[in-house]
């Protein structure tokens, strides 16, 4: 959603975002085999996402309807609200126990 923003500015916050994303990037590839510095990437990016939920991005929202339906459409339109899911206890124990079995044939 552009809200007003120049062509400009919006190229100068597409730009940023790419440099972001390459950032994340590159430290995923780094520690790919590194569990702990993953899971502070992640602890990051949470605290990262909740910050600017509570904080920027209800400041930002719109104050009426039509502003509001604005936003919902693009939202909808442009792939639905960004959420970062937990994994659970389950998934890791079950991949612990699938990393355990021992290969048939031995």
């Amino acid at each position: 959603m552009d809200s007003g923003m120049g062509q400009e500015q919006q190229a100068r916050r597409e730009a940023l975002l790419m440099s972001l994303s390459e950032l994340v990037g590159s430290l995923v590839e780094d520690n790919q085999d590194n569990a702990i510095a993953l899971v502070e990437l992640l602890r990051v990016l949470e605290r990262l996402h909740r910050g600017i939920t509570e904080g920027a991005f209800q400041k930002a929202l719109p104050q009426n309807r039509q502003e509001l339906y604005k936003l919902m459409r693009v939202i909808e339109e442009e792939g639905g609200w960004p959420h970062i899911p937990k994994m659970r206890l389950q998934m890791l124990y079950a991949h612990l126990i699938d990393s355990q079995e021992p290969e048939s044939g031995k």
